[in-house]
């Protein structure tokens, strides 16, 4: 569901980019521009579908146990590493999306 909804979302940039500018052609660095903005939402999307809901480790979370002092070390912790860096690339992304369309 989500990717049909990364398609919709690719064909708003494409229909804004004809329409902004009197119908201006794309250049190489805005098609590269809108296409890591879709990539970068569907990998996204499939490392939060990956991590682990936080309700099922609520009872082995605290800062005594062995995972609560290697939680960054584990898969959980990688991805949301991961998490907040794609997150910060897709924010960036999206602005440097909207500054091309409106250029």
């Amino acid at each position: 569901m989500q990717f049909i909804l990364y398609f919709g979302i690719l064909c708003d940039i494409i229909r804004a980019y004809k329409t902004a500018g009197g119908g201006k052609n794309m250049g190489w660095i805005d098609w590269t521009i809108s296409i890591l903005t879709i990539l970068v939402g569907i990998i996204l999307t499939i490392v939060v579908m990956l991590q682990s809901s936080k309700d099922s480790q609520s009872s082995i979370t605290g800062a005594n146990t062995f995972y609560g002092t290697n939680k960054s070390k584990t898969l959980d912790g990688v991805l949301s590493k991961y998490t907040v860096v794609l997150a910060l690339a897709f924010i960036v992304l999206c602005f440097l999306t909207t500054v091309a369309i409106i250029k």
